[in-house]
């Protein structure tokens, strides 16, 4: 547990910096999440490869699996480099960096050198079909219930924009009560 005060999630982007940096990240896991793997198949019903994003991906492990599954094309999109950092160096790949300005000043994009597997640090809510769209496939694993509700709905049209006429979504999430963290969520 981080001695200094958690920043809130409303001070956005740098929250998940902080987050990562401290190593708070209770949600991440280091195996595969169960509900991709009992549902990949309704995920990707006709078992071939696909273009896949994994929207507020941190360091999931879920996006080596799903290259491994056959997927053509991974892509993670989040806002903390040192979630991103870590994905990179236990792919045991090689990667090149370019800017991705139109997520931020500082954004980032990370190319693995077969460019099977990209790697987008910057704004999600940014992050729009004029950077990237077609996909086949999207693992959502429950970014949306960290987002303020404010933006809920245009992160769902921002998805439908991007997400392949035809393709596929599989969301984890979880039901609360928001009234009851009055602002500031424990994860």
């Amino acid at each position: 547990m981080p001695s200094t005060p958690l920043p809130k999630l409303e001070d956005g982007l740098h929250y998940w910096d902080y987050r990562y940096e401290v190593g708070h990240t209770v949600w991440q896991l280091d195996h595969v999440h169960p509900m991709l793997e009992k549902h990949f198949s309704s995920l990707n019903p006709k078992g071939k490869g696909g273009k896949i994003l994994v929207p507020m991906c941190g360091m999931s492990v879920d996006m080596k699996w799903l290259l491994n599954k056959g997927a053509t094309q991974v892509v993670g999109v989040d806002s903390a480099l040192k979630a991103l950092d870590t994905v990179m160096a236990n792919s045991g790949q090689e990667w090149t960096e370019s800017n991705a300005s139109e997520l931020g000043p500082e954004a980032k994009l990370f190319t693995r050198k077969d460019e099977q597997w990209k790697l987008y640090c910057g704004d999600m809510m940014k992050f729009t079909s004029e950077i990237e769209s077609a996909f086949d496939m999207i693992w959502e694993r429950g970014g949306v219930m960290v987002l303020p509700r404010k933006d809920v709905e245009r992160y769902c049209n921002q998805i439908k924009d991007i997400l392949k006429v035809g393709g596929r979504m599989l969301l984890e999430t979880i039901e609360y009560n928001s009234s009851v963290s009055k602002g500031q969520r424990k994860l």
